[in-house]
């Protein structure tokens, strides 16, 4: 095993790669991220994310763009993010994971705590919703996922807590400061969509892009859930007989 002298402390290469190294990097990256300019799109879900992260951010010039939407371990993910000037990274789980069935609206403040210990310099950009229209949208998603669940199932089970915007709001605030945050209503996309991307646009201090104002994510209808809720019933079913067929073998 080789040696290698760090400091006055001379080790083998080994411990360094395990102990040392991992440490130096981390140091590394808390210094470099004073530095940055960090915006950090959190969501929330079912608030034009897909579009934004599709349809406008890959096309803003002047700042690196990160989409870590489906990539496991957040904070593994977050800490494989490389020095740049400016700096973006979307991700709607940021701000929780309302779209799994059953999980708690604990998750997003946890969450919260431990992104600012990352970025305690980062500008957060958050979107919301009407709230009845969120919710429905959110449990037409999980009825969609876990087709196994009936809608007034997953209304009974949801954790009315993330309909709290207001405190949450309030307490990304109390961590990164009021001039740091910026929050966009998703109706105002509806309404104004180059008004809409401007706004986000004027916080990163970027400019405009061209960008065809399409639906990216579109909510699946109530004849479609039913459909793949009859399908999921039957693969069960035929699941079932199977494995008690091959049990009586």
């Amino acid at each position: 095993m080789p040696y290698i002298k760090v400091g006055k402390e001379v080790m083998d290469y080994g411990k360094y790669c395990k102990e040392i190294k991992p440490k130096w990097k981390e140091q590394m990256a808390r210094e470099w991220r004073k530095e940055s300019e960090i915006y950090i799109h959190i969501g929330m879900h079912k608030t034009a994310t897909t579009f934004l992260q599709k349809e406008i951010f890959p096309k803003l010039k002047g700042i690196k763009y990160y989409n870590l939407v489906n990539n496991k371990g957040n904070r593994h993910k977050l800490l494989a993010i490389e020095k740049a000037g400016k700096i973006l990274i979307s991700d709607e789980d940021l701000s929780g994971s309302p779209l799994i069935y059953g999980t708690s609206y604990t998750e997003r403040y946890n969450i919260a705590d431990n992104l600012h210990k990352l970025f305690p310099n980062a500008k957060l950009i958050v979107g919301i919703r009407n709230k009845d229209d969120w919710l429905n949208s959110v449990i037409r998603h999980i009825a969609t996922s876990s087709p196994q669940y009936t809608k007034d199932e997953i209304r009974r089970i949801f954790d009315k807590n993330y309909l709290d915007f207001e405190y949450y709001i309030s307490y990304v605030r109390q961590l990164w400061g009021n001039k740091n945050i910026y929050v966009y209503r998703y109706e105002d996309l509806k309404e104004n969509p180059h008004k809409f991307i401007e706004g986000i646009c004027n916080f990163m201090d970027v400019s405009v892009p061209d960008f065809t104002n399409r639906i990216v994510n579109k909510s699946i209808k109530g004849w479609h859930i039913n459909i793949i809720r009859f399908m999921a019933s039957s693969i069960r079913k035929c699941y079932i007989m199977y494995t008690n067929k091959m049990r009586r073998k």
